[in-house]
C-alpha cells in the first residue's frame, strides 16, 4: 500500500510538470488559426513573393474608416491617376510634367484597385508592391524597381500614399541567398503610412502638378508630398475637357495645312473661289507629299491637287 501511494505521488508530480511545460511551450501563441478576416491581408492578385495587391488592414486606426466597400470604374481609376504629374522645369506644357507612374503601372492599379475598393471593408486599405524592368547604359544592361503603396477612397477622394519608390533590387542580396535565381527573395516593403513622417523611399522634393482633381494632401498645415488625393469626378472632366482641346488643336492645324495646299481658305474652296497661292508649287508638293505620308489625304486625293499643282509650274 506504501509503494502505491509513493507511486501516485510520482504520478502527480509529472502530471503537473507536464501540464506546467505545456502551458510554457505554448505561451503567447495565438491558436486563433483562421483569425480575423479584418486583420488578415487578402491577396486580390500576386506574381512571386514580391508583386502584388493585397487587403490589409489599415495601419492607422486614429484617421477613422474608409468609404469601404464601393463601385468605382477602373477607366476612371486610370484617368485620375494619368494626372498624378510631378512639376517640372517647364511649368506651362502640360506634356512635360513627369508622371509619378507610367501607362503600364497605372493599368495595374487601376484594374486591381477598382478590384480591391468593391470588397475592401472600412477598415482595410489596398497595398500594392509593382516591378519595372529599366535600361542602363544605353540599353547594355537593365535592372529592376519596385514601386510600393496604400490605396483607399474616404470622402469622396481616392487617395493613394506612396512607400518604396524606384527601390531597386539589391543583386548582392539576392545572390548571397538565392544563389540558383529560384526568385525565393522575399523582399520587405514600405507601403506608406497615414501618420508621421513620409516613409517614402524616393524624395519627393517637388509637389504635384495642381490639375483639377488632383492635389497633395495636407495634414497638420503641412504638404504631404507622398500622399495624393484625386476627386476622380473632377478629373475625369478635366481629362475630357483637356482631350477636346487637344482635338480642336489638331482639327485647326489640319485646317491650317489644307489651306496652305489649296492656297485658299476651306469656305473659298467650297465655294469653288479661287484665290492666289500663298506657298510656291514647290513648297505645296512638300507639303501634300507629308500629308499623304500622314494619312491625312486619300490616293484620289493627292493625285487630283498633285495634277492641279503641276499645272501651275
Amino acid at each position: 500500500m506504501k509503494h502505491i501511494q509513493q507511486w501516485l505521488v510520482v504520478l502527480g508530480l509529472a502530471l503537473c510538470c507536464q501540464q506546467t511545460l505545456a502551458f510554457s511551450l505554448f505561451d503567447g501563441v495565438d491558436f486563433n488559426l483562421f483569425g480575423d478576416d479584418e486583420d488578415d491581408e487578402v491577396v486580390i492578385w500576386q506574381s512571386g513573393p514580391n508583386q502584388y495587391f493585397k487587403l490589409a488592414p489599415q495601419a492607422d486606426r486614429n484617421f477613422g474608416d474608409s468609404d469601404h466597400p464601393v463601385d468605382i470604374n477602373k477607366s476612371v481609376i486610370e484617368v485620375g491617376l494619368g494626372l498624378i504629374k510631378l512639376k517640372g522645369s517647364n511649368a506651362d506644357s502640360f506634356k512635360s510634367l513627369r508622371p509619378v507612374f507610367d501607362d503600364q503601372q497605372i493599368r495595374a492599379m487601376a484594374t486591381y484597385i477598382a478590384q480591391g475598393l468593391k470588397s475592401a471593408t472600412a477598415k482595410q486599405d489596398i497595398i500594392f508592391v509593382m516591378e519595372k524592368s529599366k535600361q542602363k547604359l544605353l540599353g547594355l544592361k537593365t535592372d529592376s524597381y519596385f514601386v510600393a503603396g496604400r490605396a483607399f477612397y474616404k470622402d469622396g477622394h481616392l487617395n493613394i500614399i506612396m512607400g518604396d519608390y524606384q527601390r531597386e533590387r539589391n543583386r548582392g542580396y539576392e545572390a548571397a541567398y538565392d544563389p540558383t535565381n529560384a526568385g525565393i527573395v522575399n523582399y520587405s516593403f514600405v507601403h506608406g503610412s497615414r501618420s508621421g513622417k513620409p516613409e517614402s523611399s524616393f524624395p519627393f522634393e517637388r509637389s504635384i502638378e495642381n490639375l483639377p482633381g488632383v492635389e497633395n494632401k495636407v495634414l497638420n498645415g503641412n504638404i504631404r508630398r507622398d500622399w495624393f488625393v484625386v476627386d476622380l469626378t473632377a478629373s475625369a472632366e478635366a481629362y475630357a475637357h483637356r482631350e477636346e482641346m487637344e482635338r480642336q488643336q489638331e482639327l485647326s492645324r489640319k485646317r491650317k495645312e489644307l489651306e496652305e495646299i489649296f492656297g485658299q481658305s476651306l469656305p473659298q474652296i467650297a465655294n469653288g473661289n479661287r484665290a492666289a497661292p500663298k506657298m510656291s508649287p514647290e513648297e505645296r508638293l512638300t507639303t501634300l507629299n507629308e500629308l499623304k505620308t500622314k494619312g491625312l489625304v486619300t490616293e484620289e486625293e493627292y493625285e487630283t491637287k498633285r495634277k492641279q499643282i503641276l499645272e501651275e509650274l
